[in-house]
């Protein structure tokens, strides 16, 4: 079985800690944590060494962050960067994803 790599980058609070254990816990999982003060080169050095599956960063919507998934995403098309927001509960999800267009349907299939 392949296993699946995550990076974390957040803080080092009980949220890290419990996402951090339940991802490692999952057959097949494996999580890198980094600090939440990890610059973007620092966190794209990060990514070109283990080659993960996905980023999950979380952060407070008050805090700047000069890791934004739009900027992961540009330099990683194939990554899944997922933001856990922590003033309102929210998860985004941010994949870049490529579709052949031979009609309007596929469009439409896209935008749906």
């Amino acid at each position: 079985m392949n296993t699946k790599k995550i990076i974390l980058c957040g803080q080092n609070d009980l949220l890290g800690e419990v996402v951090e254990l339940f991802m490692s816990s999952r057959k097949g999982w494996e999580v890198i944590k980094i600090s939440e003060n990890t610059t973007l080169d620092q966190l794209s050095r990060a990514i070109q060494q283990h080659h993960p599956n996905a980023v999950i960063y979380y952060q407070r919507e008050s805090t700047y962050r000069e890791c934004s998934p739009m900027e992961l995403i540009r330099q990683f098309p194939e990554l899944k960067v997922v933001n856990v927001g922590l003033d309102n509960n929210m998860i985004e999800v941010y994949q870049q994803k490529k579709v052949w267009m031979n009609s309007v349907s596929d469009l439409l299939s896209a935008l749906e």
